[in-house]
């Protein structure tokens, strides 16, 4: 659809509704600053947000949230992210989430998936992967978000059998900003299914062929920042990381494995590098390796034997993207080594 088509369709749009599902509109505050913000959500009862980078090609650009206009059947609520890098209609990328069976703000595609698949993640990504109308590229795969076991799986359309603008799954759109008003023969669809409190959430990117890679990295990466029951991008809270490890023999200085409770939590693997000299004040960089991404920290050298050190978060990826943070750390070095370090993280 051409700009001069998509401009009647909006005229005309805000006197009509189609039946059975719920008109969208985008929210001017977000697709005007092109600025980092949150989106904080509520689907069938589960609280989560995402971060969304909103750094654009110009200042003007970035993510726009668009949020459904109610109607009979279906209350109002926020539903989708959408980003258009060429021109100011026409998004080449959408992130949008529901529930299943039952979308707060939109409607599964009937003919695409059943009722009858259940409250299964399982069973609900092998409809998903045997979609009529496309080509399963991946999946289904066990992933995790925030720490929830989900399925994901990536799939190209091929025939146009499923709903718009969702394939699956069904609202109507108001045009006006990065506009995806219907998903196309050649567009990827890459689906996150996660149970959360016993509810079957279902999250999705879709992309245009048009997608820079750096898109669909960026949409991915808000997928992966999601964050359930909490404020996400403005939590702040006390923190423990245990770590237990080896620096004998040819480890240097040490590798093992840690464990993060209480404003976050995760564990995996660290490795520890030499980061400065007793002149330069010496320190060490420890890499956190986790379920839900990666946490490099610089910790000093206070007193080392027995260790009496600080610590500061120097950078951090994917759900701890932004993550802030600072503490203490008491332990031995060993072998073997075993250190608690106590403080606080924010984002």
């Amino acid at each position: 659809m051409n700009n001069l088509a998509r401009l009647a369709v909006t005229t005309s749009a805000v006197v009509c509704v189609v039946a059975g599902v719920a008109l969208v509109s985008p929210s001017s505050a977000r697709s005007a600053t092109g600025k980092p913000f949150v989106q904080k959500v509520t689907e069938d009862g589960v609280r989560f947000s995402f971060r969304v980078p909103g750094v654009g090609l110009r200042a003007s650009e970035g993510w726009a949230s668009f949020s459904s206009i109610p109607t009979a059947k279906l209350p109002a609520g926020p539903i989708s992210l959408n980003r258009s890098t060429v021109g100011p209609q026409g998004a080449e990328a959408i992130v949008y989430w529901t529930s299943f069976p039952n979308g707060d703000h939109a409607s599964p595609c009937a003919p695409l998936l059943s009722r009858s698949i259940g409250r299964s993640a399982a069973r609900l990504a092998a409809a998903v992967a045997t979609a009529p109308g496309t080509k399963l590229v991946k999946g289904p795969s066990n992933v995790t978000l925030d720490g929830h076991p989900a399925k994901h799986v990536v799939l190209t359309v091929r025939k146009g059998v499923g709903c718009d603008p969702g394939f699956f799954y069904a609202w109507n759109d108001l045009s006006g900003g990065p506009l995806w008003d219907t998903t196309r023969v050649g567009d990827t669809l890459r689906v996150w299914i996660v149970k959360v409190d016993g509810r079957l959430l279902f999250i999705a990117v879709a992309t245009t062929p048009q997608a820079s890679g750096w898109l669909t990295n960026e949409a991915q990466q808000i997928v992966e920042s999601i964050r359930f029951g909490r404020p996400g991008w403005a939590e702040r809270g006390e923190v423990r990381i245990e770590v237990k490890g080896d620096n004998s023999g040819d480890v240097d200085p040490s590798r093992g494995r840690f464990v993060i409770s209480g404003a976050i939590s995760d564990r995996g693997r660290y490795v520890d590098r030499d980061g400065g000299s007793p002149r330069d004040g010496y320190f060490l960089v420890r890499k956190l390796v986790g379920a839900k991404g990666t946490i490099w920290i610089k910790v000093g050298f206070l007193e080392p034997f027995p260790c009496q050190c600080n610590w500061r978060i120097s950078k951090a990826t994917k759900a701890y993207a932004g993550l802030r943070g600072q503490g203490r750390e008491e332990g031995a070095y060993g072998p073997p080594v075993s250190l608690i370090m106590t403080g606080t993280v924010s984002r």
